[in-house]
């Protein structure tokens, strides 16, 4: 059964606010074969957290994700530091997502990017072309939760 529209994805459920899922997304430099990732997350505080499922491993997956950054030229947008985490996913143990991503984003330096959360589009679409609104998920924070209400009652008085 498909999830409710604007429910929570089961990934997301544990997680602080803001995160971004992006299911099955391809990361890759130009001249190399394309990957695909089970789960990328991306967070506006935090940075991006690649996570596969067994069988699914790429030992130098946060190394394709940063060449493919390199084409696209983020570094010269975004200078700083993008932490990029790499993890597996196991079934049956979402529920330690969370103490999994702080363990492993606090053993890199923090994120230090201009522009606020705008690296995070930058980065979306280096990894999924032209990302249908159903496939880009986001556990709502605060900010984007009275932005998005502002934006639907815009609509509703057009």
């Amino acid at each position: 059964m498909a999830p409710l529209p604007g429910a929570t994805p089961p990934l997301l459920a544990g997680l602080e606010r803001g995160w971004v899922l992006l299911p099955q997304a391809v990361i890759g430099g130009t001249g190399e074969t394309p990957v695909t990732i089970d789960v990328v997350l991306l967070h506006p505080a935090r940075g991006v957290a690649l996570l596969e499922s067994p069988p699914h491993w790429t030992p130098d997956a946060p190394a394709r994700l940063r060449r493919r950054l390199a084409q696209a030229r983020f570094a010269a947008i975004f200078p700083g530091t993008l932490p990029v985490v790499h993890a597996r996913l196991q079934r049956g143990a979402l529920s330690g997502l969370p103490q999994l991503l702080a363990k492993d984003f606090a053993a890199l330096p923090p994120l230090d990017l201009p522009g606020g959360d705008a690296w995070m589009a930058a980065v979306t679409s280096s990894v999924v072309d032209e990302p249908p609104r159903s496939r880009v998920r986001t556990l709502p924070s605060l900010s984007t939760s009275s932005a998005a209400a502002r934006m639907r009652a815009a609509g509703e008085r057009d």
